[in-house]
């Protein structure tokens, strides 16, 4: 019995191949799922509103300076 290895090589693709593309999607909705549910969350949590607030620039306004750090 005598194998060459671009049948082996083709062979291995061929098997593997469909395996790889199935596995691809099955992360891809796996991961369409988890951001779907976390979108919803935050969503429903009101989370997005309280971040917004915080988001706004402040400045240096009440910045103090710690005792080691003075320029």
């Amino acid at each position: 019995m005598h194998f060459e290895p671009s049948h082996m090589i083709e062979g291995l693709i061929g098997l593997f191949a469909p395996v790889a593309v199935v596995f691809a999607l099955v992360m891809l909705c796996l991961c369409a799922a988890v951001v779907g549910a976390l979108h919803a969350w935050r969503r429903r949590s009101g989370a997005h509103h309280e971040r917004a607030g915080a988001q706004e620039d402040v400045g240096l306004r009440g910045f103090r300076w710690a005792e080691g750090d003075e320029p």
